[in-house]
């Protein structure tokens, strides 16, 4: 994660080199990590855990630049890691919510199809003519074809229309509303 291990002589990091180090190169570092990330505080965490690795590690250098080509080469490798993690996470997240939409979806749905059960079920009890007026209702058909397919007036087809609507909003009061919704009435 933070680039090969340097096991050479000249800079051995003790504590004073190290701090040295870090005051000499932090701004810097951090300023580079932020043109990868655009985000100051991911940037001043990925220098600080590039100086944390730096101190356990012991690293030695064998001259000030293989050091400064390590920091940075660091940096850029760690920056381009986080952008990729968060990449991923942000497609994670983006399918999350793709499956908390069609969770939503799928809640109207059976919501829907539960109120169409109780309505089914309610029609049941209806008489035979009106339960056929109410579901050809229910099917788009208009007053008149419906009376034309049954073989009853128009005003018939009405009068079954309204006490089977009756009838059903007994059955239906906890459901009344969704009921009003559905049929349109």
């Amino acid at each position: 994660m933070h680039g090969k291990k340097a096991q050479l002589d000249n800079i051995i990091i003790d504590k004073k080199i190290f701090d040295k180090i870090y005051d000499q190169y932090y701004k810097g570092l951090v300023g580079f990590a932020y043109s990868f990330l655009n985000d100051q505080i991911s940037s001043e965490d990925i220098v600080q855990d590039l100086f944390c690795y730096l101190w356990e590690k012991k690293l030695s250098f064998t001259n000030s630049v293989s050091l400064k080509s390590y920091l940075y080469k660091s940096i850029q490798n760690n920056c381009l890691n986080l952008l990729r993690h968060q990449k991923i996470a942000n497609k994670y997240s983006e399918e999350q919510l793709k499956i908390l939409e069609t969770e939503e979806d799928l809640q109207k749905r059976i919501l829907t199809e539960e109120v169409y059960r109780l309505l089914y079920q309610g029609i049941e009890g209806l008489s035979e003519k009106r339960k056929n007026v109410i579901i050809l209702g229910m099917k788009g058909y208009r007053n008149e074809e419906i009376a034309e397919m049954l073989e009853i007036s128009k005003n018939t087809v009405k009068t079954h229309k309204k006490v089977g609507y009756q009838m059903l909003r007994e059955k239906m009061k906890d459901h009344e509303l969704l009921l009003f919704i559905l049929l349109g009435l």
